[in-house]
């Protein structure tokens, strides 16, 4: 479970960051105005949005210059790759088998990849500003710190930009990605696993030898340095503490939600129903999970105040859904 893969040499390059916001802004505003006299209003707003957000980062980073030493592969980052890449192809697979043209799925897919790495990150930093430091600390999402609720949002927002485009029905790509959902949980939770972070509160005397065996990690890795810092362990000590392997926990529900979305896609149900029940069966999973979970990375509202207000509103927005297509 060594967090590090490998490491390959990077440069002291100290480049200004400002430049790279710049060039972003010119993407963003040559993107809406194409939009717009395509008369595509989404896709306009979404181009006057970066604009100004990278304009706006331009200006803030003036002084900001980036410099890295050895760039390291993470396991994190090898699985969460491989995540996209298989919620892709089961995506497309599905489409194939369902007479959906290749390329449609395709190029949803992404968008959807693209939209959900830009809005785990934005919410993830909202929601742990202080964790970030800097304008480089703000857009390393390679780094870890992506939020499952902002990628569900990015990643529909994406869908729906190219279903817009194409003409293809949304609801029905999204049924078509259910399972991929699932995928993706366990995966990247899987690469949390590997990294020893994402790990749970520590475990009882009376727990299970072999979960303690899961839930101990070795020296240096998060969870180790958490418990160090936070739990009076031992700097000398070569492991963590034992904890609950939530990461573990989440991997046994992503199966579940493949086997769950699976499943509800052989019936007959509307347009979304199979994609709103792999979101709920997500939500839940989390939910059930929140008071074994210890994250050290601190937010600004409760977390089981956060999942509640997702939760709500995802069952809100669900009823309000299927309610106005009964109609």
């Amino acid at each position: 479970m060594h967090p590090v893969l490998v490491e390959v040499p990077w440069p002291e390059l100290g480049l200004p960051v400002w430049p790279a916001f710049v060039l972003l802004a010119i993407g963003g505003a040559v993107l809406g105005v194409a939009a717009a006299r395509r008369k595509s209003r989404s896709a306009a707003v979404l181009g006057a949005v970066l604009a100004v957000a990278a304009l706006t980062l331009a200006i803030t980073s003036r002084g900001s210059r980036f410099s890295a030493g050895p760039f390291e592969v993470r396991a994190w980052g090898v699985l969460f790759a491989g995540a996209l890449f298989a919620g892709s192809v089961v995506a497309i697979g599905r489409g194939v088998a369902r007479g959906v043209e290749r390329e449609l799925v395709a190029r949803a897919c992404i968008a959807a990849s693209v939209g959900g790495v830009i809005g785990a990150r934005l919410v993830w930093v909202l929601l742990h500003p202080v964790a970030t430091g800097s304008v480089e600390g703000t857009v390393a999402f390679y780094q870890g710190g992506l939020s499952v609720w902002g990628g569900l949002v990015g990643g529909i927002s994406g869908a729906a930009l190219s279903a817009n485009r194409s003409g293809a029905p949304l609801f029905a790509l999204l049924d078509l990605a259910a399972p991929s959902l699932g995928v993706g949980v366990a995966l990247t939770r899987l690469g949390c696993f590997l990294e020893g972070c994402d790990f749970g509160v520590p475990l009882g005397k009376s727990a299970p030898r072999f979960i303690a065996a899961l839930g101990t990690f070795p020296k240096d890795s998060p969870a180790w340095s958490s418990h160090v810092l936070s739990r009076g362990l031992s700097p000398t000590a070569v492991t963590s503490l034992p904890v609950h392997p939530t990461e573990l926990y989440e991997v046994a529900g992503g199966a579940a939600l493949v086997a769950l979305a699976l499943a509800l896609g052989r019936r007959k149900l509307p347009p979304g129903a199979v994609f709103a029940a792999a979101v709920l069966g997500y939500l839940l999973l989390r939910v059930s999970l929140d008071s074994l979970r210890d994250d050290s990375a601190e937010m600004w509202v409760s977390r089981a105040l956060l999942l509640l207000v997702i939760l709500g509103t995802g069952a809100v927005v669900t009823f309000s859904h299927f309610r106005s297509r009964a109609k």
